[in-house]
């Protein structure tokens, strides 16, 4: 296993030193409660929102199961990712187990069509009517968890638009109901666009976990529709208790491998390549997703501080028609202008930073001052 991968095990493994007395699994979020109709009880709720979370752009879900064991964690994981562009500012709900429930919660022909209903009925909904969500959700499950998320995908690919099943116990029993499951769900759903993730550890039992999830991954390499795309991995050094962190994080890896924005330093950047980029991405999550703003002003600066006012113009533009809600991107537009001597098109565009800021109920102080200074003409 590289060397950075286990360094980022061994940060994520602190909170069960520092909490083994008295864990606390909301210490990255918070808890709610809700009282379900469906199951007949009272459920916790486990909610992490990302640090970075713009209030103009949605954020996806990730719905993690088993969250009284790997909330911490997958908290502290999706900080980390999000901090280094891997992936975008997501929202982790922690849905943990209710006691006595796991195998009859999780387990299709148990109890998982009720579970599932659950969470379309009331969680979902609450979540959604709650935060601003984007529609598109993730679900994340271990061992039985594994078991469901693989089913939650097959039974409502328009809910979940990914899985990620971490060594699912799919036993010897399951398995002919699992790849009728999967041909009745691939034959009568033809357009998929949707991922599934699954892993196990090279350390699992080699009869049991390892063989069964081969098997699958030869039946998907032959049935699986187009649009479903899949991805099997094995973990080094994993044994079964082991991978379930290491599992979601190449699961988010594998999903947003082409999200990340590889923008060069060097510029000017091309702009196309990102009108492409979010074509790309709106094609495959469903729903439009914007470059951020504070990506797109960051290289415009690297021209404009460069006293490249010309060449700096066009990006700036481009972060006003990308973001024309956000009174920064038209406040450095006005810059821009300035520096160009076009006075009147800065002021109008400072005039519509001030409008927007004001809508947004943020400090225009900033802003005034630059729209004084250029009346009053001291530039």
């Amino acid at each position: 296993m590289h060397l950075y991968i286990k360094i980022l095990f061994f940060i994520a493994l602190i909170p069960i030193a520092i909490f083994a007395q008295n864990p606390d699994p909301t210490i990255a979020g918070k808890s709610i409660t809700i009282q379900s109709k469906v199951l007949d009880q009272q459920r916790t709720i486990y909610i992490y929102e990302p640090r970075s979370q713009s209030v103009n752009e949605p954020s996806q879900v990730l719905y993690l199961l088993d969250a009284e064991r790997n909330f911490l964690f997958a908290a502290g994981m999706l900080n980390f990712l999000e901090d280094r562009g891997i992936c975008p500012p997501i929202i982790l709900v922690g849905i943990p187990n209710a006691p006595g429930q796991r195998e009859t919660d999780l387990i299709p022909g148990v109890g998982a069509d009720k579970f599932l209903s659950f969470l379309k009925k009331e969680l979902i909904p609450q979540i959604d009517k709650s935060y601003r969500t984007a529609p598109y959700r993730i679900i994340s499950g271990h061992s039985s968890g594994g078991i469901f998320a693989t089913y939650a995908l097959l039974e409502s690919p328009d809910t979940f638009g990914a899985a990620i099943s971490s060594s699912p116990v799919f036993q010897t029993r399951r398995m002919s109901d699992l790849y009728k499951l999967f041909e009745e769900k691939f034959a009568k759903q033809k357009s998929w666009n949707n991922f599934f993730f699954r892993s196990v550890g090279k350390l699992e039992t080699p009869g049991f976990f390892i063989k069964q999830n081969d098997d699958l991954s030869k039946f998907l390499t032959t049935k699986a529709p187009k649009g479903f795309n899949w991805k099997y991995k094995k973990i080094d050094d994993g044994d079964h208790n082991f991978v379930a962190l290491p599992s979601l994080y190449y699961g988010l890896l594998e999903l947003y491998s082409d999200w990340r924005i590889r923008l060069s330093y060097q510029v000017p950047f091309d702009i196309e390549k990102l009108k492409k980029w979010s074509k790309k991405m709106e094609a495959k999550f469903g729903y439009k997703m914007r470059i951020p703003a504070s990506i797109l002003i960051q290289r415009a600066m690297m021209l404009y501080f460069d006293q490249r006012y010309k060449e700096s113009l066009p990006y700036f533009k481009f972060a006003t028609e990308m973001h024309p809600e956000d009174p920064d991107v038209h406040f450095w537009l006005a810059r821009n202008y300035r520096s160009l001597n076009r006075w009147k098109e800065s002021i109008d565009s400072i005039t519509k930073a001030i409008k927007l800021a004001k809508a947004a109920d943020r400090n225009t102080t900033q802003f005034e001052r630059f729209l004084n200074d250029l009346k009053s003409g001291n530039n």
